[in-house]
C-alpha cells in the first residue's frame, strides 16, 4: 500500500518531466527533477510514520540527494521506495529508490533520509539549582527536536506536580527524567511503616528509611525487627510498600 501511495503522489507531477519533446536525432532521455525525487521520498516517509508520532508533533524529512536523474527511456515515471533496514524513520535511514517506467526499473538510487520529530516540550527558562521545585516560573512549552532524546520528555507541567530538579540546569534545557525527581517526603533515617501485600493479606512492620524518597520513588529500607535491607516504593510520608 505504501508503494502505491508513493507512486500515485508522483504520477500527478510526472507531466513536468515525462513526454518531453525530443530531437529525433538524439537518444530518448527522460529527466526526473531533483524536486520530484524529494517529493516522492517525503511522501513515502510521512505515510510510514503516520499514526506512530503524537498528533501535535511536526515531522520534517531531509532527503540527502542532489541533482536531477536522467533516464534512457521516455514515459511516466513512478517510484518504488523501500528502506534497507528495519530501523524506524527516526533520524538517518538509508532507502532504495527505484524509478519505474512502464513497469520496469529504469534506475535505482540509494540515499539517506533524515527524519526529524519536533513537538512542544517543557524547557527551562532560567538556570536553576538542584532541589528547585519544577514550576511555571522556571519552565515553558517550546517546540524542540526530540528525535534523539533517550530519557523521555514532558509536555504538561501537571506531570511534574510535586517534583524538583535532581541536578543543576541551564537556560533552555529540555527537561527529561534525568533532570527531575519527586520532592522527598521521607528522609534517610526516618522511622516508617513497611507494608507487604499478598492476594490474601497485608502485613505491616516497623522500618527505617535508608534513602530519601518522594512519592512513587523506589528506596532502600531496613526492617527494624530483622535488620534485613529491602527495597520498596514510597506511598506517603510514613509508608513504603515492599516489593512493588
Amino acid at each position: 500500500m505504501i508503494a502505491l501511495i508513493a507512486i500515485a503522489v508522483l504520477a500527478t507531477s510526472s507531466a513536468t518531466w515525462a513526454d518531453q519533446p525530443q530531437d529525433s536525432s538524439a537518444p530518448i532521455l527522460n529527466l526526473v527533477p531533483e524536486a520530484a525525487v524529494h517529493q516522492a521520498v517525503e511522501a513515502y516517509v510521512l505515510e510510514s510514520v503516520a499514526g506512530k508520532v503524537d498528533a501535535d508533533a511536526r515531522v520534517t524529512v531531509n532527503t540527502r540527494w542532489q541533482g536531477g536523474v536522467v533516464l534512457d527511456r521516455a514515459g511516466q515515471v513512478d517510484f518504488r521506495i523501500n528502506p534497507l533496514s528495519s530501523r524506524p524513520f527516526r533520524g538517518p535511514v538509508v532507502v532504495r529508490v527505484e524509478l519505474v517506467v512502464a513497469g520496469e526499473t529504469a534506475r535505482a538510487l540509494t540515499m539517506t533520509v533524515d527524519t526529524r520529530i519536533h513537538r512542544p516540550v517543557l524547557v527551562t527558562t532560567m538556570a536553576a539549582r538542584r532541589g528547585t521545585p519544577v514550576t511555571a516560573e522556571i519552565t515553558d512549552l517550546v517546540e524542540r527536536d526530540i528525535t534523539s532524546l533517550k530519557s523521555g520528555f514532558y509536555t504538561d507541567l501537571s506531570e511534574l506536580d510535586g517534583w524538583q530538579l535532581r541536578r543543576p540546569v541551564g537556560f533552555g534545557d529540555v527537561l527529561t527524567s534525568r533532570h527531575v525527581e519527586p520532592v522527598p517526603v521521607i528522609a534517610r533515617g526516618d522511622d516508617i511503616v513497611l507494608i507487604a501485600e499478598t492476594a490474601n493479606m497485608q502485613l505491616s512492620v516497623r522500618g527505617v528509611a535508608m534513602q530519601d524518597g518522594g512519592i512513587g520513588s523506589r528506596i532502600r529500607v531496613k526492617n527494624a525487627d530483622s535488620g534485613k535491607i529491602l527495597s520498596g516504593r514510597v506511598i506517603d510520608a510514613g509508608t513504603v510498600r515492599i516489593g512493588s
